[in-house]
């Protein structure tokens, strides 16, 4: 949320910012000449007199309160919540199309990587990749002899890793990440593997390990995957994220980029307030901006 903040700090000729909420005010009193005020109270939040309600607290629950309390009063949404869209996506979506609103989630998957902005362009039939940059982390580091609780802290203090990194390294935050693609596809039915990666087996002697996650309109899967030189996920970076489309008229297309930290997600954020913004410009809904370009495009 601060590094949302602090974006939105330089784009104040376009967005005004209203206020802020969080758990623990008084650690955040340094973004104060930006948000005006800070309180504890989201769902109070949502129903002020604003255009825009960005949620980026994780969870499902409270996460869920203020989305429905900021779609139902006629707020557009931004969340980069892969749970809570994974969850409960398609009835948060029936609910901002019932009031005329738009729910935007890009930085629920990919981090930096416009993963979900590509698919609404091409038709795939499959995708993989390396989709939780926490894992591809501590993985990276344990190739290299990192003790596994030294990466996860050194994650941590890096701002790469939550205080409870399980759902990262386990492969359940990938698994939500393939849902919301699922549901960005329209794919319903998808058969749901559970996944159950241990990432501390970290290294072999044919290769390193990725946490790779699989999804086609039958099946979802996340596990762990050895990969040898020249291998595109071989040569992942620290916290890097790579998605190959697969698609059934054209070559597929990989997007590699930074999955996990502040600025990452934040750009991603920062790209659907933009796109809410042509939205207002063009006075129209998504929809009907994406029919427009098409037809545009088709034309020339």
């Amino acid at each position: 949320g601060a590094g949302v903040v602090r974006q939105l700090a330089l784009w104040k000729d376009d967005f005004v910012l209203v206020g802020g909420a969080c758990r623990t005010p008084q650690k955040q009193t340094g973004l104060l000449e930006d948000l005006g005020s800070i309180t504890t109270d989201p769902v109070s939040l949502a129903r002020e007199h604003v255009d825009i309600v960005v949620e980026l607290i994780g969870g499902v629950e409270l996460a869920y309160e203020i989305v429905t309390t900021a779609l139902s009063n006629g707020k557009h949404v931004i969340t980069a919540n892969k749970a809570l869209i994974a969850e409960r996506g398609r009835s948060l979506r029936a609910l901002a199309g019932a009031n005329g609103v738009e729910l935007l989630f890009s930085a629920s998957v990919g981090g930096s990587l416009p993963v979900l902005e590509r698919l609404r362009q091409l038709d795939p039939v499959n995708i993989s990749g390396v989709l939780n940059g926490t894992s591809q982390f501590v993985l990276n580091a344990i190739a290299r002899g990192v003790a596994f609780t030294d990466a996860i802290e050194h994650a941590q203090r890096l701002g790469f890793a939550e205080a409870d990194p399980s759902r990262d390294l386990d492969g359940r935050d990938a698994m939500d990440k393939l849902r919301v693609i699922a549901l960005q596809l329209g794919w319903e039915g998808v058969e749901i593997e559970q996944p159950g990666c241990d990432p501390q087996t970290g290294c072999r002697d044919d290769g390193v390990i990725r946490q790779v996650g699989r999804l086609s309109p039958i099946r979802a899967s996340v596990h762990l995957a050895s990969y040898i030189e020249h291998d595109p996920f071989f040569g992942l970076g620290d916290a890097e994220n790579l998605v190959v489309i697969e698609s059934a008229n054209s070559e597929p297309v990989t997007l590699r980029g930074r999955g996990a930290g502040r600025w990452p997600t934040g750009v991603s954020v920062m790209g659907d307030l933009l796109e809410l913004r042509r939205l207002h410009e063009a006075d129209c809904t998504r929809e009907t901006l994406i029919e427009r370009e098409f037809e545009h495009d088709y034309a020339h």
